[in-house]
């Protein structure tokens, strides 16, 4: 005689099996998230790569600058989502050096894209170039993404914030969006979830809304970033002829 369906499916004993496959699958990520954080301690003293964050081109000026230094002759550089082409004369004597991403469209995603590449190349410690207003929260995302999710130490190199970006934007840098940054980064670390696919399917106009405005903003800092670019002064003959 065959048991009845109630028998054979019980809430409760369901409720409890997924609770506990739930519990297992916390505790090992807090082992892997351990794990990381002892690597971490452990990696080179010396970074051995530069990360820098699209936003201001002066980031990736300055980190232009950076790698020229002799100390730092032999970093490897990537940029995400950034202002300057590959092939733009600033990355002209570190172009063997440098990796250009796109994907990247926020500071979470910054990281998050780059998170494989970066570790796919043997390196345990990278430097992270952006803004002095920005800093905080991309430390926060960076711990979260690169320490707890590949074992990869941080250092920081921040740069003066241009004196074009407005104060209200600074004043955005509150512990709001460090928090929700956070947050965001533990549920991609957990569920790989892309904020921005989630989007795209449930709010179809608000994710219109924010693609035509990441267009504008674009559009925006590629305009301040030819401006920034003209207003750096031109090498004088004796500095030309001393690079030959």
């Amino acid at each position: 005689m065959e048991k009845p369906s109630s028998q054979l499916f019980d809430p409760v004993a369901m409720a409890s099996l997924a609770f506990l496959a739930v519990l297992v699958y916390l505790a090992c990520l807090l082992v892997r998230f351990g794990r990381n954080l002892q690597r971490a301690k452990k990696a080179d003293p010396t970074p051995q790569a530069v990360l820098v964050l699209g936003g201001e081109v002066e980031r990736e000026l300055e980190a232009a600058r950076f790698m020229q230094q002799p100390e730092n002759a032999k970093l490897h550089m990537w940029v995400s989502s950034g202002h300057l082409q590959p092939y733009n004369e600033v990355w002209t004597p570190i172009a063997d050096r440098m990796h250009v991403d796109w994907r990247g469209v926020c500071t979470v995603t910054n990281f998050s894209t780059l998170q494989q590449d970066i570790s796919q190349h043997g390196v345990n410690h990278i430097y992270i170039i952006t803004s002095q207003y920005h800093m905080r929260r991309a430390e926060w995302v960076a711990f979260c993404i690169m320490t707890l999710g590949a074992g990869i130490r941080v250092t920081p190199h921040a740069i003066n914030d241009p004196v074009y970006v407005p104060e209200h934007t600074k004043r955005r840098e509150t512990n709001f969006r460090v928090a929700r940054d956070v947050l965001r980064c533990f549920v991609w670390l957990l569920m790989g979830v892309k904020f921005s696919v989630v989007l795209r399917h449930l709010l179809p106009e608000r994710w219109g809304r924010s693609v035509n405005y990441q267009k504008e903003n674009r559009e925006r800092r590629d305009r301040e970033a030819e401006q920034a670019l003209a207003a750096q002064p031109s090498p004088t003959p004796s500095a030309a002829s001393s690079q030959h």
